[in-house]
């Protein structure tokens, strides 16, 4: 296009004759909706019918050719089955004769020239007829309309039309407007970059339409390429994407922001679950602990006195005849009672110990930061379990870290208790379990192995996630060690598991001798 040329003259004299267009092609459509009547009306006088007529029977033989037949196709008579006009007629004939339809219209490409095909079975005889229609004016007229219903010169997105050789032939204004110097650089525009192959895929008919996003400076466009068989021209529609590709990433950062929420969320209900079934444990602790401790108080007390009145009794038993056999029998029901008298003071110390770890493990006087020498919240947590150990599990210690860490005691015991409980849920049979601390620089190392069944390479990354059981249906939830992570996490630490199938499994635990506590807001 020249400078010289004015697009708007030229626009509205090709819109007058395409105003002129319309109106004639309305009139052949019009003409064209009378078509089936017609060919019903003629169909009792093929002779004079001005449309091709043919006749056939049952097996496919060319019986009867009206004049237009003979016209329109001088070879159908000799070509019989094979020619395009009779392509499936075989096919068609035993639908129409079995009733599964009452006749079949068609369109069909012959030579240069769409066809309407009609064919219907002769009411009682042998004969099928076929007629044929010339619509190739009429399908020329509704790809015109169509043409015409996206009239690119008002489309306010970019409109380009090109040869196939890659000359561009028409700019509609929007195209002119964003795409300046497309005119001059041609094929070479990044618009049309790519578009060799697309254009030749086109012309085959192997691609109906090409689609595609492209970059432009700074704006990005969806590029639609069609090829237009009527003028043999490339049509490229072009839809500025920039704003919706920005508020389409701005609504995926959202969305990754709220799910990110959500997820803080849900950790968050589950710690508050958590801390409320601590906070409950540690009631029950506090509330069992002194109904323990009077009866075990009473027990010591009266232990004692019974060991002040055995010995009294010995005493005096010594002032006698060491032959006397009243004496010797009274001395071993001493040994008894003195014996018993040591079952007594060993259960009492085992109570009250339980009854300390119970009330060490939940802190209750501890829920603020601490400095506190991390082997005793072992000890403490290993108390709590023993009754699972049993003489089924061996448990060895190997410490050589006892300088105090500052830390949340009662929240890391609750790491340590949730690690030991899944070390005993994995060992089948006997086994051990070691626990082993040392000090790495600034760090603090609590590792824990057993000698259970392991778990899978593959599944090692997904211990940590809610949900996640190695145990069977119905036994424990899957937020054990995602709970763990999160404590840990929150104390600036690192857990991780190594395990290998059929050898073990060890979760370590690496805590800062830095840890400050968690900060403002956390």
């Amino acid at each position: 296009m020249s400078d010289t040329d004015t697009p708007r003259d030229d626009a509205e004299g090709e819109l007058a004759k395409l105003r002129l267009r319309i109106r004639q092609l309305e009139t052949q459509e019009e003409d064209f909706k009378g078509v089936k009547e017609e060919l019903a009306r003629l169909a009792t006088f093929p002779e004079q019918n001005p449309n091709p007529v043919i006749e056939t029977d049952l097996q496919g033989t060319v019986t009867f050719l009206n004049p237009a037949a003979h016209s329109h196709f001088p070879d159908l008579q000799a070509a019989g089955l094979d020619h395009a006009l009779l392509a499936d007629l075989q096919t068609v004939i035993a639908s129409l004769r079995d009733g599964s339809q009452e006749s079949s219209l068609v369109e069909m490409e012959i030579g240069e020239n769409i066809y309407g095909r009609q064919i219907t079975c002769v009411a009682q005889s042998d004969l099928v007829r076929i007629f044929a229609h010339d619509i190739t004016s009429l399908k020329k007229a509704e790809a015109s309309l169509t043409r015409l219903a996206t009239f690119p010169e008002q489309n306010p997105n970019p409109v380009i039309e090109m040869a196939p050789a890659g000359d561009v032939t028409y700019l509609n204004p929007a195209a002119r407007e964003h795409f300046p110097d497309l005119s001059t650089l041609g094929p070479n525009h990044p618009l049309l970059a790519g578009l060799d192959e697309v254009i030749a895929s086109l012309q085959s008919g192997t691609l109906a339409s090409s689609l595609v996003e492209i970059d432009i400076g700074a704006r990005i466009y969806e590029r639609k390429a069609t090829f237009m068989r009527e003028t043999q021209l490339v049509r490229i529609f072009a839809y500025d994407m920039t704003e919706h590709k920005h508020l389409q990433a701005k609504l995926q950062a959202s969305l990754a922001d709220l799910e990110q929420t959500n997820k803080d969320l849900m950790d968050t209900q589950v710690q508050l679950v958590q801390s409320e079934k601590m906070a409950a444990m540690a009631s029950l602790v506090a509330g069992i602990a002194p109904e323990i401790n009077t009866p075990i108080g009473a027990i010591a007390s009266v232990y004692d006195t019974l060991i002040r009145a055995v010995g009294k009794l010995k005493e005096k038993l010594g002032e006698g005849s060491a032959d006397d056999p009243k004496q010797a029998g009274v001395a071993a029901i001493l040994q008894i009672i003195a014996n018993a008298s040591d079952v007594i003071r060993t259960g009492s110390e085992r109570v009250v110990a339980i009854v300390d770890s119970m009330r060490s493990f939940a802190r209750l006087d501890e829920a603020e930061l601490k400095s506190v020498n991390i082997q005793d919240g072992l000890d403490d947590t290993v108390s709590l379990v023993q009754h699972r150990l049993g003489d089924r599990i061996d448990l060895v210690r190997e410490y050589d870290a006892s300088d105090p860490i500052v830390c949340y005691p009662g929240r890391l015991n609750q790491v340590f208790l949730c690690i030991l409980d899944n070390a005993i849920d994995a060992i089948d049979g006997k086994g051990s379990i070691t626990i082993a601390t040392r000090r790495e620089d600034d760090q603090l190392l609590v590792a824990i192995t057993d000698s259970g069944q392991g778990i899978p390479a593959a599944k090692l990354d997904e211990v940590f996630q809610p949900g996640y059981t190695t145990k069977g249906v119905g036994v424990g939830t899957g937020l054990g060690l995602s709970i763990c992570h999160q404590i840990v996490h929150d104390h600036r630490g690192t857990i991780k598991a190594d395990s290998e199938i059929g050898k073990g499994t060890t979760l370590t635990t690496m805590l800062s001798y830095n840890f400050t506590g968690m900060g403002p807001g956390r």
